[in-house]
C-alpha cells in the first residue's frame, strides 16, 4: 500500500511501512498540518497494521527541525500552548511506547539467554551421564524351591488310594505319606495261599505214597518244586503289599498338589508323586525371559522379592543357569537361574512366588538405556 499527502509520503513492503515527513525546505518543521497528516497516515495503518514502521524525515539535514517557529510565532498564547501540548503528548508517547518495548525485549533477550545457558547446561550433563557407569539389572519372576528336594515316586504299579499328608505339611521318617490301592494284590495273595496249601497237601501225600511206590516218590519231587514256586509267589506278594503304603525315607515337607487330582489316579513304576524337601534347604528359581537376559556370572547378586513380603527382601546368589532356553509355566521362552539364600530365610517356605532382581556386570549408562531399541532395531532392518 502507498499513500502520500502534501508533505507525507507512505510505502508499504510486505509487513513494513516507511513514512517519510517531506518539508526539507523547513528542515521537515513540524506544523498543525503536518501533524493532522501523520495523524490520518497512522489512522489508515491501523486498519491494516505492519509489524514494522520506519519514520524518517526526508533530505540530509535533520529528521525533524522541530516545531515551525514561523506558524508558532503567529499563533496566540492559548492556540501555541495547545499545539505544543500536542507535539509534547505524541512524542511523549511514541517515546514511552518505544522505550517500554525495548526494555521488554531487552528482558525477554537475557532471560532467553539465561534459559538458552541452562538449556546448554542440561544437555552437557545430559551427555556426561551416558557414560556413567552403572550396574546391569534385570527383573523376573520367581518362586522358592527346594535344592535338593527328594522324589517319592510310585513302587510299583497301581491306583492311589489315599493321602495320610497334607500338601506342604512337615513329615517325620517312616511317616507314611500316601498309599496305593492293594484290593487286587490281597485278592492274589488269597489266591496263591490257596493254591501254596494244595502244593503242600500234594507233595504231603506224594511223600507218603513213596515208601511204597517208585512213581509216588518220582512225583515228590516235581510236587516239592510246585510247592517251593507257590511260596515263592506268595512271598512277592507279600513284598508287593508292603510297598503298598509309601513312607518317607527321611523327614522333611511333602510337596505335591490337591490330592483329590491323584487319589483314584493311575500310576506306573517311578512315576514322581510328592516331593520331600528340606525347609532349610530352600533356594529361588528364576525364569529369565530371553529377549530380557544380561551376562550373569557364577555367584551374581540377586534380591527376591515374595508376594508376601514385598518390602522385605531376601539376598541371594546365583548358583546355576541354564544355557539352553525352555518354556516357563507362563509359556515364556525363558532361562533356568537357581539361587541359594544367603542364611537362613525364614519367611522363604517352598512353593512361595514372587519377583526376582538379578545384578549383572558395570556398564555405561548408554549401554543400558540404547541396548534394548537397538537389538529392535537391529532385528527389524536384518543389520
Amino acid at each position: 500500500m502507498n499513500m502520500s499527502t502534501a508533505a507525507i509520503h507512505v510505502e508499504r513492503s510486505g509487513d513494513t511501512a516507511q513514512v517519510t515527513i517531506d518539508n526539507a525546505a523547513k528542515a521537515n518543521a513540524l506544523d498543525s498540518a503536518l501533524l493532522d497528516a501523520l495523524c490520518e497516515v497512522f489512522v489508515a495503518l491501523a486498519f491494516d497494521p505492519p509489524r514494522a514502521i520506519v519514520l524518517r524525515g526526508a533530505g540530509e539535514k535533520a529528521f525533524a527541525g522541530g516545531a515551525d517557529l514561523r506558524e508558532l510565532g503567529a499563533l496566540d498564547e492559548k492556540t501555541a500552548r495547545t499545539f505544543i501540548t500536542r507535539v509534547h503528548a505524541a512524542f511523549g508517547y511514541s517515546l514511552w511506547a518505544i522505550s517500554n518495548q525495548a526494555g521488554r525485549l531487552t528482558r525477554w533477550w537475557r532471560r532467553s539467554g539465561t534459559r538458552r545457558t541452562w538449556w546448554r547446561w542440561l544437555a552437557l550433563a545430559a551427555v556426561v551421564a551416558l557414560f556413567i557407569p552403572v550396574r546391569q539389572s534385570v527383573l523376573a519372576p520367581a518362586e522358592v524351591i527346594a535344592l535338593e528336594a527328594q522324589a517319592i515316586a510310585a513302587p510299583m504299579d497301581g491306583v492311589v488310594k489315599s493321602f495320610s499328608v497334607q500338601p506342604n505339611r512337615p513329615v517325620r521318617r517312616g511317616e507314611v505319606i500316601f498309599t496305593l490301592d492293594d484290593t487286587t494284590l490281597r485278592n492274589r495273595r488269597e489266591v496263591a495261599i490257596k493254591a501254596l496249601e494244595v502244593a503242600r497237601a500234594d507233595a504231603l501225600l506224594a511223600a507218603q505214597k513213596a515208601f511204597d511206590s517208585l512213581q509216588a516218590k518220582g512225583e515228590f519231587g516235581t510236587l516239592q518244586g510246585r510247592v517251593r514256586e507257590r511260596e515263592a509267589e506268595v512271598a512277592y506278594l507279600n513284598e508287593l503289599l508292603s510297598r503298598v503304603e509309601v513312607r518317607a525315607p527321611a523327614g522333611g515337607v511333602a510337596i505335591y498338589g490337591d490330592p483329590n487330582d491323584w487319589i483314584g489316579r493311575p500310576v506306573v513304576t517311578g512315576e514322581r508323586i510328592v516331593l520331600l524337601a528340606d525347609p532349610k534347604d530352600a533356594g529361588v528359581l528364576v525364569w529369565l525371559p530371553v529377549a530380557d537376559a544380561i551376562n550373569l556370572n557364577p555367584g551374581a547378586e540377586m534380591r527376591v522379592f515374595l508376594h508376601v513380603a514385598p518390602l522385605s527382601p531376601y539376598a541371594a546368589k546365583l548358583t546355576q543357569t541354564s544355557y539352553q532356553a525352555a518354556l516357563s509355566p507362563e509359556g515364556v521362552a525363558s532361562y533356568r537361574i537357581r539361587g541359594s539364600f544367603d542364611g537362613l530365610a525364614a519367611e522363604a517356605r517352598v512353593g512361595l512366588k514372587g519377583t526376582a532382581k538379578l545384578y549383572g556386570e558395570r556398564v555405561l549408562l548408554a549401554y543400558v538405556l540404547f541396548r534394548r531399541p537397538l537389538a529392535a532395531l537391529r532385528e527389524w532392518t536384518g543389520l
